[in-house]
C-alpha cells in the first residue's frame, strides 16, 4: 500500500494571524485517492474536521450532509477550509441554477450553509480568480458575499507547500452573504508571489491598517466592483491602469476575427508522441509538432517540441506557410520578454502543433505587412502588459480578447 505524502500548512497559522483572523473552526476535505497528499495545519489552527469525499460519483450527499451538520452544530466565526486536497471530477453540487464543481462545489455548499456574517478563509488554486470557465462562479461569489482579502501567493508559498514551484495559489477571505448595511466594503489585495517568507510580515501588517490606496505590492479598494472577469492583482493596480487607458487612446478597434480565417487551439499530445531532443530525427511515420516552446525570441520559430502519429491528423490541424503560432498561456510576471507569437516559415511545413499554441491562419486578402504589424504587436511590451492588465492569460481568454480587442486599420496599429 502506497503511503500517502504530508505536506504542511503550518505557515498558514500565522498568515492567518497577521490577516486578524484566526480561524476556531478548521475543515479538511480528505480524499480517498492516496495520491493526494495530506496536509499538517500545525499547532496554531484548531484540529481539522476532516470530511471524506466520495469514493463514487454517484455520491454527492454524504459530503453535503457532513459539511452542513459541522457548520450548523460548531460554534465558530472564522472557518478555514483548505481547496487544494480536492482532486478534479470528485464531487459537484447545484447552487442558484448553476452547477459547481469539485473545490468550488464544496465552497459554494459552505457559504450556502453557513449564517450570513460569518468568515471562511479559503486556500484556493490560482485557476478560480483567472480562468473563464470559472466566470460564473466568480460573479455569484461578488454579488452573494463579500470578498475582503485576496492574497496571491507564488514559488515561495509552494516551496512551503513542498508542491512545484510554479503551483500558484491563493487565500481568499469571505464573508458569508452580502452585508447590505455593512459600508464601506474594503477589499485588500496583496500580492505575494514574488515575495520571500521573510517579507510576508511586513506586507500583510501594514495592508491590515489601510483604509484604502496602493503601497508596494498590496492595494485596498472601498466598495470595489467585482464581477466574473478574472481578479489578478494586476486589473486593479495603477501601475497597469496607464496601459488600459494607453489602449483607449489609440483609437477604434477592428475585430481581429475580420483579419483571421480561422483561430484554431492545437492538438492534445498522446501517449505515442515522440519528445525531440537535439540529435532526434523525425520517424517516419510522424509528423513534427511545434508548441509553445517553439515560438522564439525575435518572432522566429524554432524546432517542434515532438513528433506525433501521422495517422488521424486532420488536414485542418496542418500547418501553412504564413501561419501565426500564439502562446497559448501568457505569464502573468511583467518582467519576462514579451514573446507570444511566430511565423511559419515553408520550410517547417508540413507539420502541426500542440495545444500549448494558438494558431491563427489569415483570410486571403491580408497582405504580408498587416501580418507583420499584427505578430510585430503581439510580441511588443505594450501588448503584454495590455494583456496583463486585463487578467488574460489562458487560451479561452486570449481568444476572446483577440477576437473582440486587437486590431488594425488602414495598416497600422489600433489597439
Amino acid at each position: 500500500m502506497t503511503e500517502r505524502q504530508t505536506y504542511t500548512l503550518a505557515w498558514l497559522g500565522e498568515l492567518t494571524q497577521l490577516l486578524r483572523i484566526p480561524p476556531d473552526l478548521v475543515i479538511q476535505p480528505v480524499s480517498h485517492d492516496p495520491n493526494i497528499p495530506a496536509l499538517a495545519f500545525g499547532p496554531d489552527v484548531p484540529t481539522p474536521h476532516e470530511i471524506r469525499l466520495p469514493i463514487s460519483s454517484d455520491d454527492q450527499e454524504s459530503w453535503r450532509h457532513a459539511l452542513a451538520d459541522i457548520l450548523a452544530h460548531k460554534t465558530w466565526q472564522t472557518c478555514f477550509i483548505n481547496l487544494l486536497s480536492i482532486p478534479i471530477h470528485s464531487i459537484e453540487t447545484m447552487r442558484d441554477g448553476m452547477r459547481w464543481q469539485d473545490g468550488l462545489a464544496f465552497l459554494a455548499e459552505a457559504l450556502c450553509s453557513s449564517t450570513p456574517g460569518h468568515l471562511f478563509v479559503v486556500l484556493s488554486p490560482f485557476g478560480l480568480l483567472l480562468t473563464d470557465r470559472h466566470a460564473s462562479q466568480r460573479a455569484w461569489l461578488a454579488s452573494h458575499h463579500r470578498l475582503e482579502w485576496l492574497v496571491y501567493l507564488g514559488s515561495p508559498a509552494a516551496n512551503l507547500l513542498g508542491v512545484h514551484q510554479s503551483f500558484r495559489t491563493a487565500v481568499l477571505v469571505i464573508r458569508a452573504g452580502s452585508a447590505p448595511g455593512v459600508e464601506p466594503h474594503l477589499l485588500r489585495l496583496v500580492d505575494l508571489t514574488d515575495l520571500e517568507y521573510s517579507e510576508w510580515r511586513k506586507v500583510l501588517v501594514h495592508t491590515a491598517k489601510r483604509g484604502g490606496g496602493e503601497v508596494g505590492s498590496s492595494i485596498v479598494l472601498r466598495n470595489p466592483e467585482l464581477d466574473d472577469r478574472p481578479w489578478i492583482y494586476q486589473r486593479f493596480s495603477k501601475q497597469f491602469h496607464e496601459t488600459r487607458e494607453d489602449a483607449r487612446q489609440l483609437g477604434s478597434l477592428k475585430p481581429l476575427e475580420e483579419w483571421v480565417q480561422s483561430i484554431r487551439v492545437g492538438l492534445k499530445r498522446t501517449i505515442g508522441a515522440v519528445e525531440f531532443s537535439e540529435t532526434t530525427a523525425i520517424p517516419a511515420d510522424t509528423t513534427p509538432c511545434f508548441g509553445s516552446r517553439s515560438i522564439q525570441r525575435g518572432g522566429q520559430l524554432g524546432d517542434p517540441v515532438c513528433a506525433v502519429k501521422r495517422t488521424g491528423i486532420s488536414k485542418e490541424m496542418m500547418l501553412r506557410s504564413g501561419d501565426v503560432l500564439v502562446r497559448a498561456i501568457v505569464g502573468l510576471s511583467p518582467h519576462h520578454e514579451p514573446i507570444l507569437a511566430a511565423r511559419v516559415p515553408e520550410h517547417a511545413t508540413p507539420a502541426t502543433f500542440d495545444r500549448t499554441c494558438i494558431r491563427l491562419r489569415w483570410r486571403p486578402e491580408v497582405d504580408d505587412q498587416v501580418i507583420d504589424l499584427l505578430v510585430g504587436y503581439l510580441n511588443s511590451q505594450h501588448a503584454r502588459q495590455w494583456l496583463i492588465a486585463h487578467g488574460v492569460q489562458v487560451t479561452s481568454a486570449l481568444l476572446s480578447l483577440a477576437c473582440k480587442g486587437f486590431g488594425v486599420a488602414n495598416g497600422r496599429r489600433q489597439g
